[in-house]
């Protein structure tokens, strides 16, 4: 496999313009609330990076985003100013597998 190329075959960059697209819907519709986006891994963690100014290629076993985690994205008005991430459930093993 390509390490540039995620497996489902979208190009990080397509990916984290699609996710950084309906982030900025959310925050538009829930304009002075809160707005909360579900999603798998691999969007959050490269819009992530993608906001933060890093490489879109990554590791998959590095990522942070374990089960039931909250990537936070924080505006002020229309300006991203924070990127937080939390595990309120408690911390989770990436290596067990099952529900």
């Amino acid at each position: 496999r390509n390490p540039f190329t995620p497996s489902g075959g979208e190009p990080y960059l397509e990916i984290a313009r699609r996710m950084l697209g309906a982030v900025y819907r959310a925050r538009a519709l829930a304009e002075g609330r809160e707005a909360l986006c579900v999603s798998h891994q691999l969007p959050i963690w490269t819009v992530r990076r993608f906001v933060e100014a890093k490489r879109l290629w990554h590791d998959p076993r590095h990522r942070q985003c374990g089960l039931a985690s909250l990537t936070t994205l924080t505006f002020s008005g229309t300006v991203l100013v924070g990127v937080a991430y939390a595990e309120p459930a408690g911390a989770s093993d990436p290596t067990v597998t099952g529900a």
